[in-house]
Parts: C-alpha cells; structure tokens; sequence
C-alpha cells in the first residue's frame, strides 16, 4: 500500500474505535485491500503513463475535445472530453496531481493540443 492508502486504513481505524465498532474493522481492511490491488499501478515516469494515456484518447477524439484536469474529489490527474454543452470522463489516470511535474505535463499536452486544467 502506498502512504495516502496506510493513512486511509488508519483513518478507518481510528473511526472504528470512536464509535466502538471494532468488529467492522476486518471487513472494511479486506475491501479496501481488494480495491487497492484491484487499481493498475503506474510504473516508470508518471508524465509519459498520462501522455501514453492521452494518445489513446486521441485516437477516438478529437484534441480540443479533450483535456487533462485535476479530480477536486481525489486529487488524481484524470482524462476528459468536453464541449460548451457536456462533458465526461474518457479515463482516470491514478495518479496523483502532487506527484507529477505539471510544468513538463503541460509542455507535452501542448505539442499535442490538449487542454489541461489545475
């Protein structure tokens, strides 16, 4: 598990003795152990998993439909499409907006000219 997952386990625990519901504490563990490893994990540079990632996207949309942002709820990097009238997410990335270096995330969404919001 990674540091923002330990944390929730202990969050979870702490819930747990303050309103003395301890025998809930394995269930919840094992759920969220199975969310966890359920989640691909992001090996080598995070900049090139999103750009990999918006490529993809590309391939079924067009680059000013499409945009980069920040999830306000998660704070993950997540791919969407828009237009003045809808939007929907194309694809979440896992990745955390604090872990990636923006200004060269940018810089790549740019030669392919697609949006980016954070």
């Amino acid at each position: 598990m990674d540091v923002f997952q330990k944390k929730y386990v202990a969050f979870m625990e702490s819930e747990c003795r303050k309103h003395n519901c301890m025998e809930a504490l394995p269930a919840l563990k094992e759920g969220f152990k199975t969310f966890c490893e359920s989640i691909e994990p992001v090996d080598g540079d995070p900049v090139s998993t999103i750009v990999g990632k918006v490529k993809d996207a590309l391939l079924k949309y067009k680059p000013r439909n499409v945009d980069v942002v920040v999830d306000e709820e998660t704070d993950e990097l997540d791919i969407v499409w828009h237009s003045p009238k809808n939007s929907f997410p194309i694809d979440e990335t896992h990745i955390p907006a604090g872990t990636v270096d923006l200004d060269a995330l940018a810089a790549e969404l740019d030669r392919l000219n697609v949006g980016h919001v954070w």
